[in-house]
């Protein structure tokens, strides 16, 4: 998004449909130059589910928050509150990382090193330098691949299960609230 646009609700985005509608066509009885009184058509453009931008002047730009989006946001800075209050020390990044090899080992699955790594959304290197961190930490063990020995598989120790396992029930206790 563009510097200058604001999110602007659906009703008002409605209302200057319709008066464009009515101006362009002419049934309400104006002269249709597409113009509405004292005033330029702002640009409107819709850019997702229910979320409209505008490129109008400041003083004309008015955002009313979509309630579902307040609700969301707040649950997700709830949700990060618990996780920084049981892992103080872990970062989004390497949360990331954590969470893919818990996944993979609920499932039944081996991470490979470089899958975790990729998991973070950080430089490799980053992540690669938190893997061996978090592993020095008693969070993360790295093994070699029984099938392949070029390959370091990482899964997480029995603590590191059960911190997530406790954060992520706390969390689900926020959304049955």
């Amino acid at each position: 998004m563009s510097v200058g646009y604001a999110v602007a609700a659906i009703p008002r985005v409605l209302a200057r449909s319709s008066q464009r509608m009515k101006h362009r066509t002419g049934k309400s009885g104006e002269a249709g130059d597409g113009q509405r009184s004292g005033s330029l058509p702002v640009p409107v453009r819709t850019v997702g589910a229910g979320v409209v931008v505008s490129k109008a002047p400041a003083s004309d730009r008015a955002v009313e928050p979509d309630i579902g989006s307040v609700d969301l946001a707040r649950r997700l800075a709830r949700e990060a509150r618990i996780r920084t209050e049981q892992l103080p020390d872990i970062d989004e990044a390497r949360w990331m990382i954590l969470l893919d090899i818990y996944v993979a080992m609920r499932s039944a699955r081996d991470t490979p090193f470089m899958s975790a790594a990729h998991a973070s959304s950080v430089p490799t290197s980053t992540a690669q330098r938190y893997i061996h961190e978090m592993t020095s930490r008693g969070l993360i063990l790295q093994e070699r691949s029984g099938k392949d020995q070029r390959t370091t598989h990482v899964r997480l120790t029995e603590e590191a299960m059960a911190l997530i396992d406790q954060v992520l029930r706390r969390i689900e206790g926020l959304r049955r609230t």
